[in-house]
C-alpha cells in the first residue's frame, strides 16, 4: 500500500536526520527536519481514510510549523516555535477525547500523575533558571504543563480503551514530554561535548513520540 511508502520515507529521513544530529551535520539536519512531519501526516491520512482525525492532522501540521520555526537561532524564533508546539499539544487532546469515557478512568490515579508532570516541569525550569531570562521562565513552565496535560489525556484514553494502540499513544506522549524537557537543557545549557548527544536525544524521543502517537491512533480509530 502507498501509505507504507510514506512510512518507509519517514523512517529513512528520520535515520538520516538522527545521523546528522549525532555527527553535528547541521546542513543535513536542516534538509531532513522539515520533511519529517509531512511524511508522517501522509502515512496517517492514507491509513485513516475515509475519515482521518482532523485534530490529529492539525496537531501534526503545527508540529511541522514548530520544527521549521525552531531551525533559526534566537529567542524570537524559539518563542514562535514554542507557540506552534503549544497549539500542537492542545490539538492532540481533542483527538483523544472521543475514546475517553467518564467512567473509564480513575480520578484518584489521574491526580497524582498530573502532580508528577507538574513537579517534573517545575524541576526542569528550576535547574535551567540561571540561564533563562526571567520573563521566559513562566511561559516555559506553562509550555511543559501543556505538554503534561496532553500526556494526562493520553493516559485517560489508555484507561478508557485498554488496547495496544492506546498504549502506543501514551508511550509516545511520554517521549514527547521527555523530548521537550531535554530540549530545554539543550537550549539553555552550556554547549559542550555533550551538545550533539543532547540534540540526538531530543530528536530521537520527538520522532519516536510523534510516530507512536500517530501510529497508535490509526490502531484505535
Amino acid at each position: 500500500m502507498i501509505r507504507y511508502v510514506f512510512l518507509f520515507l519517514f523512517l529513512t529521513v528520520s535515520a538520516f536526520h538522527l545521523y546528522g544530529c549525532i555527527r553535528g551535520k547541521d546542513r543535513l539536519c536542516s534538509f531532513t527536519k522539515p520533511a519529517l512531519m509531512p511524511l508522517l501526516a501522509a502515512y496517517y491520512v492514507l491509513g485513516s481514510l475515509p475519515s482521518p482525525n482532523a485534530s490529529l492532522v492539525a496537531a501534526l501540521l503545527f508540529s511541522w510549523i514548530g520544527d521549521v520555526l525552531l531551525m533559526p537561532r534566537g529567542n524570537g524564533w524559539f518563542v514562535a516555535g514554542g507557540i506552534a508546539f503549544t497549539a500542537a499539544h492542545a490539538l492532540f487532546i481533542p483527538a483523544y477525547l472521543p475514546q475517553i469515557s467518564p467512567g473509564g478512568f480513575s480520578p484518584t490515579a489521574i491526580i497524582p500523575v498530573s502532580a508528577v508532570y507538574c513537579i517534573a516541569a517545575g524541576t526542569v525550569i528550576y535547574v535551567i533558571r540561571n540561564s533563562v531570562q526571567r520573563w521566559m521562565r513562566v511561559p516555559l513552565f506553562l509550555y511543559l504543563i501543556c505538554n503534561g496535560a496532553m500526556n494526562v489525556f493520553a493516559l485517560m484514553q489508555l484507561m478508557s480503551v485498554l488496547s495496544t494502540g492506546a498504549i502506543a499513544v501514551y508511550a509516545g506522549a511520554v517521549l514527547f514530554f521527555v523530548s521537550d524537557c531535554t530540549l530545554f537543557f539543550l537550549c539553555f545549557g552550556k554547549k559542550d561535548a555533550k551538545h550533539n548527544m543532547l540534540n540526538f536525544t531530543v530528536m530521537l524521543t520527538y520522532i519516536l513520540g510523534e510516530w507512536l502517537i500517530t501510529h497508535g491512533m490509526t490502531m484505535i480509530s
